[in-house]
């Protein structure tokens, strides 16, 4: 006897387990969980905490085995199912993971932890579509649920939904600031839209957090070169607006892909996506026009062509080419009409200055 203690309850031992797994001192706990088994082998619990020590300390194939006997003695609770579901997932038995969690569902529709847990592994599978439908199902239960509205972002990431999907990581966000994954998960999204600046100050908040992370170091990496891309990109659009001309790029230079127009070359920031889009769009209904248009002797506008837009408008590659090209062919009599019709609503008038139009478009740049 210790303190009134009798050593030889097996809820001694069980409830001493329980203190040292809540302390993370997993070891000591597995070691007092079995010496309660020894004491009384028909207690459900004595296993299903065993088990969850024995997965914290990565012995999963010991806490599947653990779980199985709980689910022996007590095959109606729902726990010992889904915590046998995530230890298969770490051993990669993803499949019968599902079937454990299906188990749970079929005993409590309403467990939010199966669902989300659920959700994770038919994501491992690439089964997103479905995925999402557990994770919607399981915030509609648990609205705190962080892990099920990261997993649900994460999948609609995979589907190219990529607005929805940062909506769902700061869903996350605003239950659990301190997850490094959300942060990087939601980077990842925000690179995909080439927002770069906010996607850098998401991997730097997920590296201080974790800063062993190596995979959101490496998208830290990639997102800063082409933060720097977009800069060469601007400084390209300096050259456009002072001359009216394309610049042409020497051998090497790491702004992105060059495409031939005649003897002219096209600017792209990089091959997979215009890095232009909300920094400038060309206003190809325009070049269209000036396909009709019979040629002028004069000299071309360099703000001809140009549209700023206050939102990110996706420009295509093609449309870039043709709003280069209406640069040099839109008439100077067009520009000046429609600049005068409207010259409340217009950006630039005729009197500006090239300079102050490149300080419009870089203070657009840097929004």
């Amino acid at each position: 006897t210790i303190h009134g203690l009798e050593l030889w309850d097996p809820a001694v031992w069980f409830y001493k387990g329980l203190s040292f797994h809540n302390l993370a001192r997993f070891d000591e706990a597995i070691t007092a969980f079995k010496k309660a088994q020894e004491l009384d082998p028909e207690i459900p619990a004595n296993w299903l905490h065993c088990g969850m020590s024995l997965h914290s300390v990565k012995s999963y194939q010991d806490a599947v085995a653990a779980f199985d006997k709980a689910i022996e003695l007590d095959s109606e609770d729902t726990r010992p199912w889904s915590q046998k579901g995530l230890s298969l997932v770490q051993i990669g038995r993803v499949q019968e993971a599902i079937q454990c969690f299906d188990q749970a569902l079929s005993l409590d529709p309403r467990d939010s932890m199966a669902l989300s847990s659920k959700g994770a592994s038919l994501r491992l599978l690439g089964r997103f579509r479905e995925a999402i439908d557990c994770f919607n199902r399981a915030v509609e239960i648990d609205s705190l649920d962080a892990e099920a509205w990261a997993g649900r972002g994460g999948c609609l990431r995979e589907l190219d939904r990529l607005e929805d999907s940062i909506t769902s990581f700061d869903k996350a966000l605003e239950r659990d600031s301190l997850n490094a994954s959300v942060w990087s998960g939601k980077g990842i999204s925000l690179m995909g839209l080439n927002h770069f600046k906010d996607a850098l100050d998401c991997f730097d908040q997920a590296l201080k957090l974790d800063p062993l992370d190596e995979l959101t170091a490496k998208y830290r990496d990639t997102c800063l070169k082409e933060f720097g891309k977009l800069g060469q990109a601007a400084e390209g659009l300096r050259e456009v607006v002072i001359t009216g001309t394309t610049p042409v790029l020497e051998e090497g230079e790491e702004v992105g892909d060059k495409q031939k127009m005649g003897e002219e070359t096209v600017v792209s920031a990089a091959p997979e996506r215009s890095k232009l889009a909300g920094m400038v769009s060309f206003s190809t209904e325009e070049a269209r026009d000036a396909e009709e248009e019979p040629p002028s002797d004069e000299e071309p506008s360099a703000e001809e062509g140009l549209v700023l837009v206050e939102e990110p408008v996706a420009v295509t590659e093609s449309e870039a080419a043709a709003g280069l090209e209406a640069i040099s062919k839109n008439l100077l009599e067009r520009a000046e009409a429609e600049f005068e019709e409207d010259a409340e609503e217009s950006f630039f008038s005729e009197a500006d200055e090239p300079e102050e139009i490149i300080t419009v478009l870089e203070s657009a740049a840097d929004e």
